[in-house]
């Protein structure tokens, strides 16, 4: 229905105001047939979505199944027999479940999932790392093994020598902060106390023949002893024979703690004079000592000088001669007609403790020579055979000494002829060949071999 309105305008600037009237009707926004539509579309909309679950009914969830404790064949075919797929394995360490078990699932046991999600499976690498204990160095081992069993682990003793308090930690393998796996065993190092060590001594030195002669062979014998509470192996024995000489040397010797061992040299001396031979040890650092100042061992020596005896031949006088001066050796050579034969050993060239002097003596009725030492041999041949005393060709032991042996004096009836040898080739020679026969030893020298 119409409805009368009345409207006031402002007039202008100086002019009057004006009135208007009219007439206005109401109309509606919402067409009249709209709230009878829509709630009969609501019902329709309601019986299509029925419908629609009625032909398209939805997915029914799945719930995650438990696989803790399973291995990995056994949780991935449960998995996927329950419509779910194993995206992703991963590991973590676990007390409760062994090496390569499932520990979790994500998303966990029991959560909802469509068909054909992803689930990431857990697996056990094991208990958690230990760290070995970083205080154990010190300790006794019995209170070192506590505190390793304490954090799950087992304690290995070694003993080695040490110069720490024995029974006492050194040191564990691995180190202390170290991880490790629970229950392995650690390798405790643990101080045995000093370590036993040998102790080289040379007892003796001992040289023959003496007294030392020039061009004879002489044997030494160093006498080492181990003193220690420790084997030495591996250790030189050296002898020097005198000084400024190269050192000889023994190699490589073993020798049990509490035992002695001699070691022998042989050498030629082809000096005389007075001097210092000296043993030592030389360990080359193999043998630990609990003292290395007793290794060495010297003691003055006197070598003498030697002439070397030889025997000599005349055929046409049918005389032998054995000399050993070089005027005597010159004489026969070159006035007598003497042929050297061999050597016979060697005298002294100057007296030495036990000897006695070896002369020549010449008989010119007979034209025979004879080189003889002992008091009666030189007082028969003086007053019943007309010999005449020539030089003193050196000197032999009246006794004989180790090394020595025996120079004898022989006498042939059918040559009437002496002979002085000793060398048991001359001796069988004339024996046999010469008609000779002993009348006496005139002393004792060093033989010829060298």
């Amino acid at each position: 229905e119409p409805q009368p309105f009345r409207v006031c305008i402002a007039p202008a600037e100086g002019g009057a105001a004006q009135e208007v009237q009219g007439q206005f009707m109401h109309q509606a926004l919402i067409p009249w047939w709209v709230p009878m539509v829509v709630p009969a579309l609501f019902a329709v909309l309601v019986a299509l979505a029925a419908f629609w679950n009625v032909i398209f009914p939805p997915p029914t969830p799945i719930k995650v199944p438990n696989v803790v404790g399973k291995t990995v064949e056994e949780a991935t075919e449960t998995l996927n027999n329950a419509g779910l797929v194993v995206s992703e394995f991963r590991q973590e360490a676990s007390n409760q479940y062994d090496k390569g078990l499932v520990t979790q699932t994500e998303p966990a046991v029991d959560i909802q999932l469509t068909r054909g999600s992803s689930v990431i499976v857990y697996l056990s690498s094991g208990p958690p790392p230990v760290t070995v204990p970083d205080t154990l160095v010190g300790r006794t081992y019995d209170a070192a093994r506590a505190k390793l069993e304490k954090v799950g682990l087992k304690a290995e003793r070694i003993d080695e020598p040490s110069n720490q308090p024995k029974g006492r930690v050194l040191r564990t393998k691995p180190a202390g902060g170290a991880q490790t796996a629970p229950n392995e065993s650690i390798t405790v190092y643990v101080s045995g106390g000093p370590q036993p060590l040998s102790d080289l001594v040379i007892t003796e030195l001992n040289i023959s023949p003496t007294p030392i002669a020039q061009n004879v062979k002489t044997e030494v014998v160093v006498n080492v002893c181990n003193r220690g509470s420790n084997a030495a192996p591996g250790f030189n024995v050296q002898w020097r024979p005198y000084d400024n000489h190269p050192a000889l040397s023994k190699n490589d010797l073993d020798l049990e703690d509490g035992k002695c061992q001699s070691v022998p040299f042989q050498f030629v001396y082809d000096i005389f004079g007075n001097f210092n031979t000296v043993a030592s040890i030389d360990t080359s650092n193999n043998v630990g000592e609990t003292a290395e100042n007793n290794n060495e061992l010297s003691r003055p020596i006197t070598v003498y000088q030697t002439r070397v005896l030889k025997l000599f031949w005349n055929p046409q006088r049918e005389d032998n001669i054995t000399i050993a001066r070089p005027e005597s050796i010159e004489e026969q050579r070159i006035t007598g007609g003497y042929q050297e034969i061999r050597t016979e050993g060697y005298v002294f060239a100057d007296q030495v403790p036990g000897s006695i002097p070896l002369k020549l003596f010449w008989n010119p009725q007979r034209e025979d020579n004879i080189t003889i030492a002992r008091p009666e041999s030189i007082e028969e041949q003086k007053i019943t055979g007309g010999y005449q005393e020539i030089r003193t060709e050196g000197y032999v032991f009246a006794d004989q000494v180790p090394g020595s042996v025996p120079l004898k004096l022989f006498w042939s009836d059918k040559r009437r002829e002496n002979f002085t040898a000793a060398a048991p080739e001359s001796i069988e020679g004339v024996m046999l060949t010469g008609g000779y026969r002993e009348i006496r030893i005139e002393g004792y020298l060093y033989p010829a071999t060298r």
